[in-house]
């Protein structure tokens, strides 16, 4: 089993979003809890592929050993796609998506429902919220997405 937390992006208050990648083994930190002289240490994770680039408030689904992150503010800007890392590769993807594909957004909810599929809610979108939520499933290297719901604020 992969006990990695990755963390990926995020925002300097000076650089803006950062295109960074880190991980730490989770089995370290329950070391180090334990025994206060283990170490535990961050580190830079190489990767290939289409990254994302400089990102953050973006948000992260799991399936398996993938990651699809959706959304966030990539430069200055709403991003406007979905990227799938594989941490057995450590390989970046751009993800295709279907259906009702929502404008791209920042600062929203995600939640993960089950294997397949999750959903978000709202955010800002052009720099107003929105009320929206939609569904989202992964079918291998495409998401479908579905409006759920919506309403006016």
């Amino acid at each position: 089993m992969n006990n990695v937390l990755y963390i990926h992006g995020g925002r300097d208050i000076k650089e803006g979003p950062m295109s960074n990648m880190w991980s730490i083994d989770i089995n370290s930190i329950q070391y180090l809890m334990e025994d206060p002289n283990h170490g535990a240490k961050w580190e830079t994770v190489e990767c290939k592929g289409t990254l994302p680039g400089n990102i953050s408030h973006h948000k992260a689904s799991v399936f398996g050993s993938s990651v699809v992150v959706y959304g966030g503010i990539n430069d200055y800007d709403n991003n406007p796609e979905a990227y799938e890392f594989d941490s057995s590769k450590n390989a970046w993807s751009k993800m295709k998506s279907t259906g009702d594909i929502p404008k791209p957004r920042d600062d929203h909810s995600l939640s993960q429902v089950d294997d397949s599929c999750f959903i978000i809610f709202g955010g800002f979108v052009e720099g107003s919220r929105v009320n929206e939520c939609f569904k989202c499933t992964k079918n291998g290297h495409t998401l479908e997405w579905k409006l759920i719901g919506a309403a006016s604020p």
